[in-house]
């Protein structure tokens, strides 16, 4: 049996590794494990959080239960192990690529997600989101203007009436 510096150490790792998957590039942080928490156990709550924060609830990974089958599986912690193997690459995945997914974004409304460089150090953000009635993204600077002012150029520049009341006005 493992002590618990052992499991503190392996958390540690998964962290690591949650952070370097997923974490970095949907602006969050992996989940802070509590006190006395085994490494299996931690992996399960991770998890869960992870697809109840990014995942809608329509995806195919959202309906797994994650507390129900490690609960299941409480006696085979090999086979708890390869579940969790199994799953965690395909879950964080999907949560990557959900949680930049402009079609969960109300219409009209942006969100805003802090992404970190791959040292860890800059944080840039990013806003998506916005959908107009076809379904693009538009530009929210684009709603900043007047409706319906078009502006024309004139083909033949010099047969316009503005021009002309304007050389007259310079005395040209």
């Amino acid at each position: 049996m493992a002590s618990e510096s052992e499991h503190r150490a392996a958390i540690d790792k998964f962290r690591a590794f949650y952070d370097e998957t997923l974490c970095r590039h949907v602006g969050s942080r992996p989940p802070d494990p509590y006190p006395g928490q085994r490494v299996n156990a931690y992996r399960v709550e991770a998890l869960r959080s992870f697809k109840r924060t990014y995942l809608p609830q329509n995806h195919e990974l959202a309906k797994v239960n994650f507390r129900r089958t490690a609960h299941n599986l409480r006696n085979d912690s090999a086979e708890l192990n390869n579940f969790l193997a199994a799953m965690e690459p395909q879950l964080l995945e999907a949560c990557r690529v959900e949680a930049h997914n402009p079609a969960h974004v109300p219409r009209g409304e942006l969100k805003e997600i802090k992404v970190r460089d791959p040292q860890g150090v800059h944080i840039f953000t990013k806003f998506i989101g916005g959908l107009n009635e076809r379904g693009e993204e538009e530009c929210f600077v684009k709603s900043m203007g007047r409706p319906g002012r078009v502006g024309r150029l004139n083909p033949n520049p010099e047969s316009s009436a503005a021009l002309r009341l304007w050389n007259g006005a310079q005395g040209v």
